[in-house]
């Protein structure tokens, strides 16, 4: 028996029909009045639907270190479509999207729920306002950092210099 039988070797390395797709989060204060509870949120846009996928309170940074996910597209020919994020997924209108509220509020069970100030509009799978389609048309496609993802975060002292 030689040593390189010991190793593990990984099963399926190639597999030729899942993706890795780009996660770019947006701190709410870049385009919110600090006044408003929305600009304490990041917003994770989805490189795939360009849509936001995943919302976070600021003072929660766990799911800012998710920047790319694993997907199969549905258009793929041998595998059924998948997200790797889609169980907990709020864009609704994305063909991927699997979302389960449990599943999701298992996600921030470190925060709690109330602390996220979601809408009960969100639990009831209704599309929320910055999942609309010209906000994806017109904003979220022109903030994502295609196509490796990343954190834009807001700066007070550059925004004060703008002044």
């Amino acid at each position: 028996m030689s040593r390189e039988d010991l190793q593990k070797k990984p099963l399926n390395i190639e597999q030729p029909d899942f993706i890795s797709v780009g996660v770019t989060w947006v701190s709410g204060k870049i385009f919110i009045k600090p006044h408003k509870p929305q600009s304490q949120l990041y917003y994770g846009i989805c490189h795939y639907s360009d849509g936001i996928c995943m919302i976070t309170p600021e003072d929660y940074q766990k799911p800012l270190m998710i920047t790319t996910i694993i997907i199969t597209p549905p258009n793929v020919q041998y595998a059924k479509p998948f997200c790797e994020k889609g169980h907990t997924c709020i864009h609704f209108d994305c063909l991927l999207n699997r979302f389960d509220k449990d599943l999701f509020v298992n996600e921030f069970k470190d925060c709690g729920l109330f602390s996220l100030g979601l809408p009960k509009s969100l639990l009831e799978h209704k599309t929320q306002w910055f999942n609309e389609r010209d906000k994806i048309e017109k904003f979220w496609k022109k903030m994502a950092l295609k196509p490796e993802g990343g954190i834009l975060r807001f700066s007070k002292e550059k925004f004060e210099a703008l002044q």
